[in-house]
């Protein structure tokens, strides 16, 4: 808002400027906020043992990696057709890399690097 004042230079606007800040739009935002707090998820069996599974084991390395035991389901018999659908799909990649053979050449270096950066090793089990 423009004051007019009486100065030798009536023609110079001056401004006033005030804070609209009032205690009401404070209570608002503070009910905005309390409305906004998600509530805790409740969790089922199986997450919740996961849960706890992650709290109990997850810690870091010297070099600062997480080192995380996977959630392993304990009645292996519940895993269902797993073995089909990985066996149909290494079947696919073997047929896949018999017609592309840049792919073919590549595919042998890009697992050599995730071994080399420590994302895969070899398995020690049947």
């Amino acid at each position: 808002m423009t004051i007019p004042q009486n100065k030798a230079f009536p023609f110079c606007p001056t401004a006033l400027f005030w804070d609209n800040t009032s205690l009401f739009n404070i209570q608002q935002l503070a009910a905005f906020w309390k409305v906004e707090v998600l509530a805790p998820k409740l969790l089922n069996t199986e997450e919740a043992q996961c849960e706890e599974l992650f709290l109990k084991t997850t810690s870091r390395d010297n070099i600062g990696r997480f080192i995380v035991r996977l959630p392993f389901k304990e009645n292996i018999y519940n895993l269902g057709d797993s073995y089909n659908i990985a066996k149909r799909r290494f079947l696919h990649l073997e047929n896949k890399l018999k017609f592309d053979m840049q792919l073919k050449n590549a595919y042998p270096k890009f697992m050599d690097d995730y071994i080399s950066l420590g994302h895969k090793s070899l398995s020690t089990g049947s």
